[in-house]
Protein backbone atom coordinates (compact mmCIF):
# COMPACT_ATOMS: atom_id res chain seq x y z
CA UNK A 1 0.00 0.00 0.00
CA UNK A 2 2.05 3.22 -1.15
CA UNK A 3 1.57 6.39 1.62
CA UNK A 4 -0.90 8.22 -0.57
CA UNK A 5 -3.55 5.71 -0.05
CA UNK A 6 -2.58 5.07 3.60
CA UNK A 7 -3.17 8.73 4.09
CA UNK A 8 -6.62 9.00 2.23
CA UNK A 9 -7.55 5.14 4.34
CA UNK A 10 -6.83 7.13 8.01
CA UNK A 11 -8.98 9.85 7.24
CA UNK A 12 -11.96 8.46 5.93
CA UNK A 13 -11.78 5.59 9.15
CA UNK A 14 -10.85 9.06 11.38
CA UNK A 15 -13.77 10.90 9.65
CA UNK A 16 -16.30 7.44 10.32
CA UNK A 17 -15.20 7.25 13.63
CA UNK A 18 -15.96 11.11 14.43
CA UNK A 19 -19.08 11.06 12.77
CA UNK A 20 -20.24 7.92 14.56
CA UNK A 21 -18.93 9.94 17.82
CA UNK A 22 -21.01 12.64 17.04
CA UNK A 23 -24.28 10.54 16.49
CA UNK A 24 -23.64 8.38 19.72
CA UNK A 25 -23.29 11.67 21.77
CA UNK A 26 -25.91 13.68 20.02
CA UNK A 27 -28.67 12.07 18.35
CA UNK A 28 -29.80 11.84 15.28
CA UNK A 29 -28.60 14.21 12.45
CA UNK A 30 -27.77 15.04 8.74
CA UNK A 31 -24.78 14.15 7.00
CA UNK A 32 -24.01 18.17 7.05
CA UNK A 33 -24.89 19.07 10.45
CA UNK A 34 -22.67 16.18 11.71
CA UNK A 35 -19.81 18.00 9.37
CA UNK A 36 -20.46 21.43 10.89
CA UNK A 37 -20.23 19.92 14.68
CA UNK A 38 -17.03 17.88 13.67
CA UNK A 39 -15.52 20.40 11.61
CA UNK A 40 -15.72 18.54 8.83
CA UNK A 41 -17.02 19.51 5.50
CA UNK A 42 -20.33 18.13 4.05
CA UNK A 43 -18.15 16.76 0.51
CA UNK A 44 -16.11 14.62 2.95
CA UNK A 45 -18.37 13.31 5.20
CA UNK A 46 -20.86 12.79 2.76
CA UNK A 47 -19.79 9.62 1.52
CA UNK A 48 -18.38 8.37 4.70
CA UNK A 49 -22.23 8.50 6.09
CA UNK A 50 -22.65 6.50 2.32
CA UNK A 51 -20.28 4.02 3.41
CA UNK A 52 -21.47 3.51 7.19
CA UNK A 53 -24.68 3.30 5.79
CA UNK A 54 -23.52 0.08 3.61
CA UNK A 55 -21.34 -1.30 6.95
CA UNK A 56 -24.85 -1.10 9.08
CA UNK A 57 -23.17 1.24 11.60
CA UNK A 58 -26.05 3.64 10.58
CA UNK A 59 -29.57 3.95 9.09
CA UNK A 60 -32.19 6.15 7.77
CA UNK A 61 -34.65 7.88 10.77
CA UNK A 62 -37.14 8.65 7.51
CA UNK A 63 -37.05 12.28 8.37
CA UNK A 64 -35.55 15.02 6.32
CA UNK A 65 -34.39 18.09 7.04
CA UNK A 66 -33.30 21.30 5.12
CA UNK A 67 -29.81 21.88 4.58
CA UNK A 68 -27.87 24.79 3.89
CA UNK A 69 -28.37 24.57 0.27
CA UNK A 70 -32.02 24.40 1.13
CA UNK A 71 -32.53 20.51 0.11
CA UNK A 72 -34.06 18.32 2.02
CA UNK A 73 -31.31 15.79 3.69
CA UNK A 74 -31.92 12.49 5.27
CA UNK A 75 -31.41 12.27 9.34
CA UNK A 76 -29.60 9.64 10.19
CA UNK A 77 -28.97 7.27 13.11
CA UNK A 78 -26.98 4.61 14.76
CA UNK A 79 -28.04 1.32 13.46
Amino acid sequence: MNGHYRRVATKSHDLRSRALNALRRFGPMTADECAEMIGSTPFSLRPRFTELRVRGYINATGLRRENASGRKAQVWRLA
